[in-house]
């Protein structure tokens, strides 16, 4: 399986996203806390749908916390 993009939309730190990866090797670097962990469970998360139909298959589903909640306040 290879994957060519990503799409986070509303995923914890992001509103919308959208990740391309190189068909050979990608590398995510960056400072704590500009969502590099949020990536690689975006991935699990989408990965984890593929195998819902294999049996005895871990599968991560979203959790309450993945989700973006953002607050305005309109005077």
């Amino acid at each position: 399986m290879k994957i060519h993009k990503l799409r986070l939309k509303k995923f914890r730190g992001f509103e919308e996203k959208i990740i391309h990866f190189h068909p050979h090797f990608n590398v995510i670097i960056g400072i704590n806390g500009t969502g590099k962990t949020a990536i690689l469970e975006g991935l699990c998360v989408a990965v984890g749908s593929f195998f819902l139909g294999i049996d005895y298959a871990e599968n991560r589903h979203i959790q309450n916390d993945d989700i973006r909640i953002v607050n305005y306040e309109y005077d």
